[in-house]
């Protein structure tokens, strides 16, 4: 193709696009659960407020970007019948792609590069547990300017930091979590 052409095919599909910049902050409520394969099995439990947003671009309804949130959250668990507490920091960072339906509502899609938990107390402060997944969303857009939602999220944690020390979890030792996050938010388009 000469360079002629693909400039002017340039300049026609540029001048075509009338993308928008998407910003979607949101608050929620989070209820997880999860557990390894070990046996005896270990089960996992926290229910925490969270915060976050979703940032990229949007046309004609599809949008996609970044969507990363964070959470403090008190851990628990539980394991032939011991139970322990420790605080956490939550972060998860994700790419989201989506459609707003003409009918009041959208649907989205995230893929979880890395979610994290970072220990807070405790001697073993610092250390972390991280792994990535997916998630699911719908959001009811009947109201003005704010978007009431539902999540389901799944991912896997499959990698341990203890006292600067990486070890990959692998087979039973792998936690299975899932998630379910109901939340507002305020979704501008620029």
């Amino acid at each position: 193709m000469s360079l002629l052409k693909f400039l002017c095919l340039s300049l026609f599909i540029v001048g075509q696009v009338h993308a928008a910049f998407l910003i979607d902050p949101y608050f929620g409520y989070k209820l997880t659960s999860g557990e390894n394969g070990s046996s005896p099995a270990t089960t996992y439990d926290y229910n925490s407020p969270t915060f976050g947003t979703r940032l990229g671009v949007s046309h004609l309804g599809l949008s996609l970007g970044v969507d990363y949130s964070l959470a403090s959250t008190d851990l628990e668990a539980e394991a032939s019948n011991v139970v322990i507490t420790e605080k956490h920091s939550q972060s998860m960072l994700g790419l989201f792609l989506g459609y707003d339906l003409p009918i009041m509502f959208r649907l989205w899609g995230t893929y979880f590069l890395d979610v994290e938990f970072e220990d807070k107390d405790g001697g073993d402060s610092g250390d972390t547990l991280s792994g990535g997944g997916y998630g699911l969303g719908v959001g009811y857009t009947g109201l003005p300017f704010v978007s009431l939602n539902l999540e389901y999220k799944k991912y896997v944690i499959d990698e341990a930091v203890s006292s600067g020390v990486t070890a990959k979890l692998t087979g039973a030792s792998e936690i299975d979590m899932s998630e379910i996050m109901f939340s507002v938010s305020l979704p501008i388009n620029l």
